[in-house]
C-alpha cells in the first residue's frame, strides 16, 4: 500500500520504530505496504496489523482493507477456478458410472427381494403350524378382567428412623463455576470456546481484559502469546509463550498446542 509507505514518510518513522510501537513484525509491515500478502499471516490476524497500522499512520482503518479484500476475492476465485477446471480421469468416469448403475440395480433389487423373502418366511411357518395364511386375519385382544392390584403392607419404621426429618437430610449444594479473566499486556487476537458450545472472540489492546463464566471448560486460540496473561478461578498464568505465536489452551486441563 503505497499511501501507508507515503504516509510514513511524511511522519518521519522508520519500519522498525513503528514494529516496536504497535508489537507488529517489522516483516508484516514491509509486506502490508508491498501488498504483498501472500505471505502474511491468516486473514483475521492480517486484517487486525492492517487496522492498527492505519490508525498509527492516521490513515482510515476502513478504507485501508480495500487492496487486502480484493485480494482474497481474487485468490478465491482462482481456488473455484482451479478445482472446476480439474478434468476427470478415465478411470475416475468409468469407476463412478459403474457404481452408480450398480447402485440404481442394487436398490431396485432389494426392493422386491425384501418383501418377497418375509413373506415366503412368513408361509412356510404357517405351513409347519399346520394353519392357512389368511391375508385379512385380524387378530383382537380382549381385555381381562378381575385383575387384583398387588398391594404392600404398609411397613412401621422403626422409632429412630421415624425421628428423622428429610429436610435436615437434604443437602443444597451451589454449583460451582468455572471463571477466565483475560488481560493483554500487548495488543493480542483470541478466541474462546465456552463449554463446547458458545464461541467469542475479540482484539484486546493493551491494559484492556474480559472475563468469561462456565460450567466445565475454556477452550482458548491465543494469536499472541507474548502479549497476553490469564486468571483462572484465581491462580495466575503468565509467560504463555513468544511474541507472534498462536497456541492452544485448554482450561482447566491446563495444556496448550503450539499452532502452526
Amino acid at each position: 500500500m503505497e499511501k501507508f509507505k507515503e504516509r510514513r514518510e511524511e511522519i518521519g518513522k522508520e519500519i522498525e520504530e513503528i514494529a516496536g510501537e504497535i508489537r507488529v513484525k517489522k516483516s508484516y509491515l514491509k509486506k502490508i505496504e508491498e501488498e504483498d500478502f501472500s505471505k502474511l499471516p491468516p486473514k483475521v490476524y492480517t486484517r487486525g496489523y492492517i487496522k492498527e497500522y492505519a490508525k498509527f499512520l492516521g490513515v482510515s482503518p476502513d478504507t485501508s482493507l480495500d487492496a487486502y479484500e480484493r485480494y482474497l476475492k481474487k485468490e478465491n476465485r482462482h481456488d473455484e477456478i482451479a478445482d472446476s477446471s480439474r478434468p476427470l480421469s478415465v478411470n475416475e468416469d468409468s469407476e463412478t458410472a459403474c457404481c452408480s448403475l450398480f447402485s440404481r440395480s442394487f436398490s431396485r433389487k432389494i426392493l422386491w427381494i425384501v418383501p418377497l423373502v418375509a413373506i415366503i418366511a412368513i408361509g412356510i411357518y404357517l405351513v409347519f403350524r399346520g394353519i392357512e395364511p389368511d391375508l385379512h386375519m385380524q387378530v383382537q385382544v380382549q381385555p381381562q378382567e378381575n385383575h387384583v392390584l398387588y398391594q404392600p403392607k404398609k411397613l412401621a419404621l422403626p422409632p429412630a428412623a421415624e425421628e428423622i426429618k428429610p429436610e435436615k437430610e437434604i443437602a443444597v449444594v451451589a454449583e460451582e463455576k468455572r471463571r477466565l479473566t483475560i488481560i493483554a499486556t500487548h495488543m493480542v487476537w483470541f478466541q474462546v470456546v465456552i463449554d463446547g458450545v458458545e464461541t467469542r472472540e475479540a482484539l484486546l489492546h493493551p491494559g484492556e481484559r474480559v472475563r468469561y463464566e462456565a460450567k466445565e471448560s475454556f477452550n482458548l486460540l491465543i494469536g499472541n502469546a507474548g502479549g497476553v496473561k490469564l486468571k483462572f478461578n484465581g491462580k495466575e498464568f503468565r509467560d504463555l509463550g513468544e511474541k507472534g505465536q498462536v497456541i492452544r489452551l485448554i482450561l482447566p486441563v491446563q495444556t496448550y498446542l503450539e499452532g502452526e
